[in-house]
């Protein structure tokens, strides 16, 4: 499945939020589903009764981003779609990707051309990207917000 509708999504990140991150295809493998926050309790006494304590829920959307190129492609002639960010660089992938570590809260655009955005958590991957054969980068971003991500 690619990204909603078939539109490029982008973030916006850093001091300000000046900075911009493409896609330049669409997401790979796009899911949205929600899951109860650390501390969530379930328990069934013998007598059959059961009771819960949920903290709150995360609302959850996971997908793979490919063909990300080594430097900017502004022409979006290696990805064959539209512009796309580079993996090098201050403003970058890895940089974007290093910021969130710190648990900042980029803006998250479903479509690119629009206005309408989601700030919420990003949990990026752990350790290398993965290498694909023609040597760009893959990696799985795994964002997090307090409502559902609808349309996915």
């Amino acid at each position: 499945m690619g990204a909603k509708h078939g539109l490029q999504v982008k973030f916006t990140w850093g001091s300000g939020y000046a900075n911009t991150l493409y896609l330049g295809l669409p997401a790979d493998n796009v899911i949205a589903y929600s899951s109860p926050r650390p501390g969530y309790q379930r328990t069934r006494a013998p007598s059959g009764v059961e009771d819960a304590w949920r903290p709150g829920t995360d609302y959850i959307l996971e997908f793979d981003v490919g063909e990300i190129p080594s430097t900017n492609d502004s022409a979006g002639n290696f990805a064959g779609w539209q512009p796309a960010t580079g993996w090098e660089g201050a403003t970058g992938f890895e940089a974007f990707i290093d910021w969130c570590r710190d648990a900042n809260k980029p803006r998250f655009f479903p479509d690119a051309n629009s206005g309408t955005y989601i700030e919420c958590h990003l949990y990026p991957p752990e350790g290398a990207p993965e290498l694909e054969d023609n040597g760009t980068r893959r990696v799985h971003l795994r964002l997090v917000h307090t409502s559902p991500f609808t349309g996915y």
